[in-house]
């Protein structure tokens, strides 16, 4: 599916758009290049790619391994 969306994160999820994947729920996520993310979620996987305004990937996945970390 290709969907142009707003990304952002807080403390308990990952929206994208309508779209919302509770961190708990995220088993992996990873960066791949500048401009692209790919997560899992209930062995399903995603990949995000900024369209025409770049985004920092980078400060979604310092934020998940932050929280994540901070839960264990």
């Amino acid at each position: 599916m290709v969907e142009i969306a707003k990304l952002s994160i807080s403390k308990r999820a990952l929206s994208v758009g309508s779209h919302r994947f509770p961190l708990e729920r995220i088993s992996s996520m990873g960066l791949v290049g500048v401009y692209k993310m790919m997560f899992s979620v209930d062995g399903n996987s995603y990949e995000l790619r900024a369209d025409k305004t770049p985004y920092c990937g980078r400060k979604y996945f310092t934020f998940y391994e932050l929280l994540k970390h901070s839960a264990e």
